[in-house]
């Protein structure tokens, strides 16, 4: 499998707490907006390995209260700085994914659109 490795597993280190923390960030923010919520509710991580897809959906249940950023720290120190990060990008995946079919939409659209607006 052809996935970017981050130099450190750690949450400590600032890119990559950076990186988890903005993709935390991002979920939260579909699931938290009016707009979208409805839509990204029932989300799960339909790709990656067995492990991946359990702690994709742990951050997607924690996303319902608004606490997939908040909760980070307990998060990485539950399952690894890591496998949280690559989980973290593949919830933001399926709740795009999701958002996109609900709206029957492009979901490269939806993608480009989402990320246009975070400029």
């Amino acid at each position: 499998m052809n996935v970017f490795q981050p130099v450190t597993d750690s949450a400590d280190d600032p890119t990559f707490g950076q990186g988890l923390g903005t993709t935390l960030g991002f979920v939260d923010q579909l699931a938290g907006d009016p707009k979208t919520k409805a839509a990204v509710a029932h989300s799960r991580v339909r790709i990656g390995e067995r492990d991946v897809r359990r702690v994709g959906d742990d951050i997607l249940s924690r996303t319902l209260s608004g606490s997939a950023s908040a909760d980070a720290g307990e998060i990485v120190s539950r399952y690894g700085g890591f496998i949280v990060f690559e989980a973290g990008v593949y919830a933001l995946h399926a709740q795009l994914v999701k958002l996109a079919r609900a709206t029957d939409a492009n979901v490269d659209k939806v993608i480009d659109d989402f990320f246009a607006a975070q400029a």
